[in-house]
């Protein structure tokens, strides 16, 4: 039976294939890097939380998605926590990062679902969700395009949503974006570099 550790990085290596799909938004690779407004949500094990009170001082690595995403949310992940994994290794992962999965799907991702998911990928990765209006005004805030996708119906829909994560230094400000398809090494390298900006 395949460890969770080496489970994950396989679908961190599949990631790589991927270029795109439906559900997937890019970021405009020239936009400027920018302070991430703070939220309040409620983290998968039912603890409220909000961002510059409780993760005040420690990098962020955020990512905006929905459990029930068929390709890029678990890719992605897979690929962060494949990078953690390497740092923590070689001793060299920042011990307070704060990993965060914020789901765009409250209509279904429900607690208890999210604390299922996120354990797939790693131990430190907290799931957060909230009411259907926060979720709408962090996005707003952290200029997030997402939503149904077109056509998409049922209660098997699919959601569009960014396919980076965002990476933030001690001051809670976005000095990077993350890809799900860089190199482990790369990612490795701009989530160490966090906690030293």
């Amino acid at each position: 039976m395949l460890s969770r550790r080496r489970a994950v990085a396989g679908l961190a290596g599949a990631a790589a294939t991927l270029i795109s799909a439906p559900g997937a938004l890019r970021a405009n690779a020239q936009a400027p890097l920018q302070p991430s407004p703070p939220f309040e949500l409620t983290a998968h094990d039912g603890t409220r939380f909000r961002t510059d009170r409780d993760f005040a001082g420690r990098p962020m690595l955020v990512y905006f998605g929905y459990t029930y995403c068929p390709d890029f949310c678990p890719s992605s992940l897979a690929t962060f926590a494949a990078a953690l994994h390497e740092l923590e290794d070689a001793g060299r992962a920042p011990e307070d990062l704060v990993f965060l999965f914020v789901s765009v799907d409250p209509q279904r991702d429900s607690l208890q679902k999210l604390g299922e998911y996120v354990r797939n990928f790693h131990p430190s990765l907290i799931g957060a969700t909230g009411a259907q209006e926060e979720i709408e005004r962090i996005a707003a805030g952290w200029r997030v395009k997402y939503g149904r996708s077109k056509g998409s119906g049922g209660e098997d829909y699919l959601m569009d949503h960014p396919i980076y994560g965002y990476g933030l230094n001690r001051n809670h400000e976005v000095v990077s974006y993350l890809w799900h398809y860089a190199s482990t090494k790369k990612l490795a390298e701009k989530i160490e570099a966090l906690s030293r900006r």
